[in-house]
């Protein structure tokens, strides 16, 4: 019925499945999801699991999150890298003077 649904509103699925979910019956507010996803995390869940069944994340909605969660650690390790290397950051080359005598 799902399928018949969506190929009326011009969506074609080519043969995939339709997994359809719902939320309790009754309105869950965002502080209870995050309050139920903290549990969770400290229970031992994966945090895609989380993001999937508590917080209602699509697949897409996951993948997108643990990509930018990459490119977040990846830059903070090389900020980190370059700190510890005596190496200045962008943001320490702009803000230091020049020498005396540059032209």
């Amino acid at each position: 019925m799902m399928v018949k649904a969506l190929q009326v509103e011009g969506v074609e699925l080519d043969g995939q499945t339709v997994e359809v979910l719902f939320e309790p019956p009754h309105a869950v507010s965002m502080t209870e999801k995050y309050a139920s996803a903290k549990m969770a995390r400290e229970a031992g869940e994966s945090l895609e699991t989380i993001q999937r069944n508590i917080l209602g994340y699509s697949p897409e909605q996951v993948a997108q999150d643990k990509q930018r969660r990459s490119e977040e650690q990846m830059a903070q390790a090389l900020l980190l890298a370059a700190q510890t290397a005596g190496t200045p950051t962008q943001g320490e080359q702009e803000a230091a003077p020049e020498p005396v005598g540059a032209p």
